[in-house]
């Protein structure tokens, strides 16, 4: 069995992240990415990336993403595959768990635009003023 690449486009908190998998010849997994999406072609960087670290010369790509298919058609060694959403639904449980980490650490993966921090601490502060409790920073 060729070395595997499970890689889409999943939104975590309102934001797109690839997440990548790559699972060796046995079947095992042996990484996982998950990393801001820049564009389609620096997505299929990383996969090639991460299969070169591990020395996988020629990987197989499973992706339900449109376009990350279309990009790695147009790369040499690559076996890009478009599965539907349940055959590689690996990479969404990775998102939902790092989703779920960020929550159980009170934490943002994603920086708030400057208008919805404002809007934040006028109710905040509006909460504040009538006698309201703000907790767990909201």
């Amino acid at each position: 069995m060729r070395p595997l690449v499970i890689a889409n486009i999943d939104r975590i908190e309102g934001a797109e992240f690839l997440v990548a998998q790559l699972f060796g010849e046995d079947g095992y997994l042996m990484d996982t990415v998950i990393k801001r999406h820049e564009s389609d072609a620096v997505a299929i960087g990383y996969v090639k990336d991460i299969a070169e670290i591990y020395g996988c010369e020629t990987p197989e790509l499973w992706t339900s993403t449109r376009e990350i298919y279309v990009a790695a058609l147009n790369e040499i060694g690559l076996g890009a595959s478009l599965k539907h959403r349940t055959d590689t639904s690996s990479t969404r449980r990775a998102a939902e768990e790092l989703q779920s980490l960020y929550a159980d650490l009170g934490a943002s993966s994603v920086e708030l635009p400057r208008w919805k921090t404002r809007i934040i601490i006028f109710l905040k502060a509006l909460i504040q003023k009538l006698g309201g409790k703000v907790e767990n920073g909201i």
